[in-house]
């Protein structure tokens, strides 16, 4: 067992025995030192406790310490005189914390009675602390029976037989077996004779403290038996060992120089994936952050997109608000026009260049005397022109509308047809446009300056 699992004596009692009424010792780390006087008791504690209290034996040889046969267990009790008596003497043992230890108390229980010689014994082994988990004395301080004490700590804890109660005290402390158990109690009484070098006899020592000892398992014998008829064999194998032991401290220097280099490659080329990673992980920080980046500008984009998707329903809206309005008709109406004007424009254009290939003069008319009415200012009797101008029938029977008229007579001037005003911009004419569409003075225009017929 291990120190700390192993039982330790803690305290021991005496009750009602010789001239003790009720002692207690404790021991210092299962050490007992019993110090005083001569015959103040030393010697009678130490018969009656070690090692009484642990094999339960009473004979005198055993009890005193001087090997004297003239004080008896009965004398003990009845040391006073008393007719009768009853005494205890116990031992307590613990293991474990010092706060909360385990504790066995093992004890005797004796009962003498002047008219008897025998001694009447009973055994106990207990879980407990007498004192604290039970006690031996009764009420009236006297010491308890057997029967008084069956009923503290039970009739399963009591035995009769002294084999039974080292038998008890081994399996519940110590599990050395019987012949072992009774080898130590011979040892602990040869140990114990206070004038030990006295009358010395070394074989009696001798054989005490061989039996004391832990008896050999029979197949470590035999092991050991084989091991020594084996020896050269054995020094064959220590050979063969010791070579194995150079061959593998040479195999281990190389293999170890080997195992430095790879270890050294395979460093390197950590090293090296441990570097792809950080550029990998760089990388995906970058990647990370350019997302980031698209998709704040992929979220204000779709902001944007949704503000012009309003923005063009709110167009849309409007556009069909405008459509419904009476502006647009009126819009309507005046693109109509323009389109009627830009066809006038075409027609006057074809009009006038017509016009211009009729004035050609041929030769005949050349000898021919220019008539009245071609002085500037005067317009022949059947003039177009000379119609209303409200396009009804002339006097000449040809039917020209107004306006058609004044462009083919400005493009007469200018060179080409134009609409007048505004209405050559895709607007209609009023005034202002009128005014900046021809001259202000028709004789300034250098046709007639030059005196040519009038269209």
């Amino acid at each position: 067992m291990t120190r700390s699992s192993r039982f330790r004596p803690t305290r021991a009692g005496i009750v009602n025995l010789w001239d003790y009424r009720d002692q207690e010792f404790s021991f210092a780390d299962g050490r007992l030192v019993l110090r005083g006087p001569n015959g103040s008791g030393k010697t009678k504690a130490l018969e009656v406790l070690y090692p009484f209290v642990l094999d339960g034996r009473i004979e005198p040889r055993r009890l005193n310490p001087f090997a004297g046969e003239e004080r008896t267990m009965k004398s003990n009790l009845l040391y006073r005189g008393q007719d009768s008596a009853h005494s205890y003497v116990w031992m307590e043992f613990g293991r474990g914390r010092a706060d909360d230890p385990e504790c066995v108390t093992v004890g005797i229980g004796m009962r003498a009675t002047r008219s008897v010689d025998k001694v009447t014994r009973w055994y106990f082994v207990v879980d407990g602390r007498v004192g604290v988990d039970f006690s031996l004395l009764g009420d009236d301080d006297r010491p308890l029976t057997k029967k008084q004490l069956a009923e503290q700590i039970g009739s399963d804890a009591l035995v009769d037989r002294p084999i039974d109660y080292r038998a008890a005290i081994d399996a519940r402390m110590f599990g050395l077996g019987a012949e072992r158990y009774d080898q130590l109690i011979t040892l602990v009484l040869t140990l114990r004779r206070p004038q030990l070098a006295k009358n010395l006899d070394p074989k009696g020592l001798s054989r005490a403290l061989s039996d004391g000892l832990r008896p050999l398992d029979d197949h470590l014998v035999l092991d050991a038996a084989r091991s020594f008829s084996d020896m050269e064999e054995v020094g064959r194998a220590l050979e063969g060992i010791a070579e194995a032991d150079r061959a593998a401290t040479s195999f281990l220097d190389v293999y170890g120089r080997y195992l430095a280099v790879q270890a050294r490659t395979d460093v390197d080329q950590v090293s090296r994936r441990l570097d792809a990673v950080d550029h990998a992980v760089t990388a995906v920080f970058a990647a990370r952050a350019l997302q980031d980046r698209r998709r704040a500008e992929r979220e204000a984009a779709e902001l944007r997109f949704d503000e012009a998707d309003r923005a063009l329903d709110r167009a849309l809206t409007d556009q069909q608000t405008l459509q419904r309005s009476s502006a647009y008709e009126g819009k309507q109406q005046l693109d109509d026009l323009a389109d009627a004007v830009r066809r006038l424009q075409i027609s006057t254009q074809q009009q006038a260049e017509k016009a211009r290939r009729a004035r050609r003069p041929s030769p005949v008319a050349e000898r021919t005397p220019t008539p009245r009415w071609s002085e500037p200012g005067r317009w022949p009797p059947s003039s177009p022109g000379r119609g209303r101008a409200d396009g009804r029938r002339g006097r000449g029977g040809d039917r020209v509308d107004r306006p058609a008229r004044r462009r083919t007579r400005r493009s007469h001037h200018h060179g080409r047809a134009r609409p007048r005003g505004g209405a050559r911009r895709g607007r209609p004419g009023g005034p202002r446009g009128r005014a900046a569409g021809r001259p202000r003075d028709r004789r300034s225009c250098p046709c007639r300056a030059g005196g040519g017929p009038r269209p």
